[in-house]
């Protein structure tokens, strides 16, 4: 399945507009570079705290301790026997076997997912989290191009974030936004 990367959109002024987000270019993998750098750097002026400061933090007050890492890697090594021992049952056509195998390591999983949106929650807002959020943003605004020129819709990343943040009526973030989730879904699968 292919995504789609043309859409339409109102833009900034009301119009219903083609637009196409394009695969991001060396340069525009650069730009999202810059504005990474400018966004830790604004972040830490900011007093936000950067992740090894965050996991002292977390320990500190007992967010993520000794045992919630311990837990962290009994699962992941629980997933990993399991994963042999329902290869092993596939080859051997043991399709009861499996079904149990499977609902074990959809358990371990649940529980692995758990741990680790515990620990990730926290280090979104780390000065690495946010300036990696800003980077995407960035890149996936300079790809966002109007589909009848191939001209960039947003000339800069502080057009993006006003339009972002300030329109009630564009939706060219909204669609862009929706494309890159797809585009992303699709690259884990």
């Amino acid at each position: 399945m292919t995504v789609e990367r043309k859409f339409l959109a109102l833009d900034r002024y009301g119009a219903k507009i083609e637009f196409e987000l394009r695969v991001p270019t060396l340069l525009i993998e650069n730009e999202g570079e810059r504005q990474y750098r400018i966004a830790y750097s604004k972040a830490l002026a900011d007093g936000v705290y950067p992740r090894n400061k965050l996991r002292e933090v977390m320990r500190l007050h007992s967010m993520w301790t000794d045992e919630d890492d311990t837990a962290m890697r009994e699962e992941i090594a629980n997933i990993a026997i399991l994963e042999i021992e329902l290869d092993q049952a596939q080859l051997k056509g043991e399709n009861d076997k499996c079904i149990e195998i499977s609902t074990k390591m959809r358990k371990h999983r649940h529980r692995m997912w758990e741990l680790f949106m515990i620990q990730q929650s926290v280090y979104m807002n780390s000065v690495e989290g946010i300036a990696e959020l800003v980077k995407a943003e960035s890149i996936m605004a300079a790809c966002t191009v109007i589909k009848a020129t191939g001209q960039r819709y947003w000339p800069t990343y502080l057009d993006f974030v006003k339009e972002r943040d300030e329109s009630t009526i564009s939706t060219v973030y909204i669609r862009a936004m929706e494309i890159q989730n797809e585009l992303l879904l699709k690259l884990r699968n």
